[in-house]
């Protein structure tokens, strides 16, 4: 699956989300899960990378 990055934000997004019509939003690259896509950004230099609430929330549930 294409993910996305908000440079800005740092909140990863799949490809289908509403929130990568964003300016500040580039793209990650393919990936078999977000988890994945959120370590790649990580290691791309967005230390602060996290899933978007809408289109990642597994993300989110895990790391609350």
């Amino acid at each position: 699956m294409k993910f996305y990055i908000n440079t800005k934000t740092c909140e990863v997004h799949r490809y289908y989300c509403e929130h990568i019509k964003n300016p500040d939003v580039i793209e990650l690259g393919f990936y078999p899960s977000s988890y994945q896509a959120i370590e790649s950004a990580k290691k791309l230099g967005y230390q602060k990378a996290k899933g978007c609430s809408r289109c990642c929330p597994q993300v989110i549930l895990k790391s609350s």
